[in-house]
């Protein structure tokens, strides 16, 4: 989302709370399942300019 970084992290965690404990990075890329499907007819694509996200609780 380039400049709207701020957005982006606050529609995470109006989804998953402000209580939750956050960390992440942003990449210029990363190769990824496209359609969310694991499967014989799944193949891999560039997706640019991704988050990588981790979620903590207990």
């Amino acid at each position: 989302m380039g400049s709207r970084i701020g957005e982006e992290i606050i529609a995470i965690q109006n989804v998953l709370g402000k209580e939750v404990p956050l960390i992440g990075f942003y990449t210029y890329g990363e190769q990824a399942p496209l359609g969310g499907v694991i499967g014989p007819e799944c193949f891999s694509v560039f997706h640019n300019e991704t988050m990588a996200l981790m979620a903590l609780g207990e």
